[in-house]
């Protein structure tokens, strides 16, 4: 994937996943990696941020959900680059996932999702996809 460092911030109120995240980030990954555990700690973030190559957003945190996240970040100049991923225990062939896809669409920040539990190797797919494409 290329030599430059890559910036990822993931969030997740699951220590359990943001650590698979983050030791498969490592192990397939030149990547520098961050963690905020909510919604508002992560705007934070990324607002102080240099860079950000890619968020990875679980749904359902706390504070902020991965929704209003998004809403704040389509409205802030800087922070509208950044392309996510959005992470959801919600089944996505469920009726409430099928309704988040609606207003997903409309959140240029979000370029794919994936369901949990997912394997590394799904994960490193879609999470280098997007850098390549959003580089």
């Amino acid at each position: 994937m290329g030599s430059t460092q890559k910036h990822i911030l993931i969030v997740d109120d699951e220590q359990e996943t943001t650590l698979q995240i983050k030791r498969a980030l490592f192990g397939g990954l030149n990547c520098a990696v961050d963690i905020a555990y909510n919604g508002k700690e992560a705007l934070d973030k990324l607002r102080a941020m240099k860079q950000c190559d890619l968020l990875i957003l679980d749904i359902l945190v706390p504070k902020l959900n991965g929704i209003e996240v998004c809403e704040f970040m389509i409205q802030d100049q800087k922070l509208k680059r950044i392309p996510t991923l959005l992470i959801s225990i919600l089944p996505l062939d469920s009726a409430d996932f099928k309704r988040s896809l609606v207003k997903f669409k409309e959140f240029a920040v979000v370029k794919d999702v994936l369901e949990k539990p997912f394997s590394d190797e799904d994960l490193l797919k879609k999470v280098e996809k997007i850098i390549k494409l959003y580089k």
